[in-house]
């Protein structure tokens, strides 16, 4: 399972020095960086991505190992980088009651005269680095992000899924006035209720009717931005409600009947 060792990092202090382990996570496979204060190296274990069953159990073997060396129980102090892959694996070790450590990968120092290498072993035994200078009050090393609670996570979504749902609106509604203007039209209003009517009603630059492919080619994409407008005002209308029940003295219990006003798509 270990797969290189390296001597590469300061004499531990083994009467205060955690296990440190760091996980490079890969879309395949997870990197473990591990250093244990009886040694000067930092070792390298595989396993499959996700597989915190795996994890544990190399944490605990560790962690026994080391305790029959030193005659004391030590702890373990983790990290990874904040990415896609969120803060489930916090909560899984964190619950296992280990100390982890989310880091904003940004801020790990790199050593600008060396060669720029990346690869996932690299990146697990410079995590090990920070890790251990962090530990011994070296703080300027990284960053650790702040890891909201699973509710406080939860929703924040609402507000991503507005924020994304915007950036479409905005993206359909350039695909419609984009091609119109390449015809002489502008001016057409792609929110209006009665779009429909004003498209039958568009006529080129040079006084041409719109040309088949175009007219369809703007009916499907037209639908789409009222299907867009319409989850949008969908999502608006909960975070309004949510808004509403938080503040003093409202009646959380009357702001579920609010209305949630609602686009219907217009016949094209």
């Amino acid at each position: 399972m270990t797969a290189e060792n390296e001597i590469a990092l300061p004499g531990a202090m083994v009467t205060r020095d955690p296990i440190f382990i760091s996980i490079e996570m890969s879309r395949s496979k997870w990197v473990i960086g591990v250093h244990v204060p009886t040694t000067d190296k930092v070792s390298i274990h595989m396993i499959d991505w996700g597989n915190m069953t795996a994890l544990l159990a190399l944490i605990d073997r560790l962690r026994t190992r080391a305790g029959s060396e030193l005659g004391v129980d030590v702890p373990v102090l983790c990290c990874y980088e904040a990415g896609y892959e969120g803060f489930w694996a916090y909560l899984r070790m964190t619950a296992a009651g280990h100390r982890v450590l989310v880091i904003d990968p940004a801020s790990l120092l790199v050593n600008r005269r060396a060669k720029r290498a990346k690869t996932d072993r690299i990146d697990a035994k410079s995590m090990i680095r920070a890790l251990m200078g962090f530990n011994r009050g070296e703080h300027q090393v990284l960053s650790a992000v702040h890891v909201p609670s699973v509710e406080r996570d939860d929703d924040r979504r609402l507000m991503r899924e507005w924020q994304r749902l915007v950036q479409e609106r905005t993206m359909h509604t350039n695909r419609i006035k984009g091609p119109l203007l390449s015809q002489g039209i502008v001016g057409f209003d792609p929110r209006a209720r009665d779009v429909a009517d004003r498209l039958a009603g568009l006529t080129t630059g040079d006084g041409r009717p719109l040309g088949p492919r175009l007219g369809d080619d703007i009916r499907r994409e037209l639908v789409r931005l009222h299907l867009v407008i319409d989850q949008l005002a969908g999502v608006e209308a909960e975070r309004d409600r949510i808004a509403l029940a938080k503040q003093p003295g409202k009646d959380e219990s009357r702001s579920d009947d609010t209305p949630r006003p609602a686009w219907c798509p217009p016949e094209l």
